[in-house]
C-alpha cells in the first residue's frame, strides 16, 4: 500500500516516519505513539484553555474594585 504526505503529497513507502521532501511527521493510524513534544503542547494547550476563565474572572474582578472606588 502507498501512502501519500498530507503536507506536500510525497509518495512515502509504509512505515515512513518523517517525510523526506518536506520533513513533515507523520504519525501511525492507531493514535497509540506520543512523545514527550506531543504531551507537552497537549498539557500546554489544555491548561492555557482553562485558564481563559480564571483569567476574565480576574480581570473582571479588578475592574469592579478599580471602578467602585
Amino acid at each position: 500500500m502507498v501512502e501519500w504526505c498530507p503536507k506536500c503529497n510525497a509518495m512515502l513507502t509504509p512505515g515512513t516516519q518523517k517525510c523526506p521532501r518536506c520533513g513533515k511527521r507523520l504519525r501511525k493510524k492507531n493514535g497509540e505513539e506520543y512523545t514527550a513534544t506531543d504531551i507537552y503542547w497537549l498539557s500546554f494547550t489544555t491548561l492555557g484553555l482553562a485558564m481563559i476563565p480564571i483569567v476574565i474572572i480576574i480581570i473582571g474582578a479588578i475592574l469592579c474594585i478599580v471602578l467602585s472606588s
